[in-house]
């Protein structure tokens, strides 16, 4: 913008075509005055447009060319004033109540339901296995699914699949007739679909590597 003008950043500009009021002001004419040192100025602008209700400044905290204004007590002032803070924590769990997407009895169905499609039916041991086919096993809508699974166990999708995987890997892997398989190929016969997930989740879960853990529990 300044070299468009040719002009320097530093240099004072008067904005004359705004009078009185701040009401008209144009974008590119607010952030010259910010960057040509007019701060004091550029200060009523945003106090002025907070008094009146004005929107075109409603995200001015993420406005990277106000940088130059934040270093100001009247700008911290105004950033304090202007940010929404929850009443009270019984409103933020009024909140959280009416997000719910299942009620207890529905949860408690579809959980039941959940560990009966994978302890029963094992279906984490299908590598191409997704949150909607899951879903679609148990009747159930993805999303609510995912809620389900972050509420009740505290995890998302992958991880809580995944625990499932590590726990079948294990148990392959402490069996003598399997003694001549790879772990990669005990890993894919336990539904991990990459080399990479796989060791890096297992790392996560138990600190070793697949092959350090083996040779520590035989």
């Amino acid at each position: 913008l300044f070299e468009f003008m040719n002009l320097k950043p530093k240099s004072k500009i008067k904005i004359t075509s705004v009078g009185n009021s701040f009401k008209r002001l144009y974008p590119w004419e607010f952030y010259l005055m910010i960057h040509s040192g007019n701060t004091d100025e550029a200060l009523n602008v945003l106090e002025d447009k907070f008094n009146n209700k004005l929107g075109q400044l409603i995200n001015f905290k993420l406005d990277p060319f106000l940088e130059p204004l934040r270093s100001s007590q009247r700008y911290q002032k105004l950033e304090k004033a202007n940010t929404y803070a929850p009443e009270n924590n019984k409103k933020n769990e009024v909140s959280k109540s009416n997000n719910d997407l299942l009620n207890k009895k529905q949860s408690a169905h579809y959980n039941t339901a959940l560990i009966h499609a994978l302890e029963q039916e094992k279906k984490f041991l299908d590598a191409n296995l997704s949150l909607k086919s899951l879903a679609s096993t148990i009747d159930l809508h993805p999303n609510k699914l995912s809620w389900l699974i972050n509420e009740c166990v505290g995890k998302n999708y992958n991880d809580f699949i995944n625990s499932y995987r590590l726990k079948h890997f294990q148990k392959l892997a402490l069996l003598p007739e399997n003694s001549n398989i790879t772990l990669l190929g005990l890993a894919y016969d336990s539904g991990f679909n990459s080399k990479t997930v796989f060791n890096t989740y297992f790392k996560k879960e138990t600190g070793m590597t697949p092959k350090a853990w083996l040779k520590s529990v035989k």
